[in-house]
């Protein structure tokens, strides 16, 4: 019995220092701070290694679609995909690098008479200055802008184009506006019932 009692004394002991071995060298392990990312063409972002003092080696599967800097610096190319690769030692750690190209956040879009709606341009960090212009101010009219977004309000049924330039590029959204459609009322909403009639007789 004893000796029973020991070896189960034993093996939990032996699981105890197996877990903590374990939980040591997770600990130990180097880190990437994202194993996914996404960016906006000429966009940037530092990627970072934890739990490893020695020199860090980076690389890009695809050169053309995002680079690293030797301190983990990711720029973003083109539209596409690629790998960034940190070599720690005989350990490699990855991040999945999504690039989007910059654009508009509707490229047309149909509003009635008299609404108000906010068009985005879709660029990561705002680097340059954005000029903004509108081709029928009958139809569409500024509200303010601010950042990398405008706001605007529908004017007279017709179609506009809304026209942002940004970083010697420009884009476009096509703003159709229609007018408001009144409902009809309905027989039963139409007749109309009398009331506080008061009958004399």
């Amino acid at each position: 019995m004893k000796n029973a009692k020991k070896r189960f004394a034993g093996f939990v002991l032996f699981l105890l220092l197996l877990t903590l071995c374990f939980q040591v060298s997770a600990a130990a392990a180097p880190g990437i701070s994202k194993t996914k990312l996404s960016l906006r063409t000429g966009q940037s972002y530092t990627l970072k290694i934890t739990g490893f003092t020695g020199t860090v080696k980076w690389s890009s599967g695809n050169r053309n679609v995002a680079v690293v800097s030797s301190r983990g610096k990711v720029t973003a190319k083109k539209a596409g995909t690629a790998v960034i690769t940190a070599r720690c030692g005989k350990v490699r750690r990855t991040c999945r690098v999504t690039v989007k190209p910059v654009g508009l956040s509707r490229t047309g879009v149909k509003k009635t008479e008299g609404s108000v709606f906010t068009i985005k341009l879709l660029c990561g960090k705002l680097r340059y200055g954005i000029d903004w212009s509108i081709s029928n101010a009958n139809a569409l009219t500024f509200v303010k802008a601010q950042g990398n977004s405008v706001t605007l309000k529908a004017g007279k049924a017709g179609t506009a184009v809304l026209t942002c330039h940004y970083h010697n590029k420009t884009y476009k959204c096509k703003v159709t506006v229609v007018k408001k459609t009144v409902k009809k009322k309905t027989a039963a909403q139409q007749q109309k019932t009398p009331e506080n009639v008061i009958i004399f007789g």
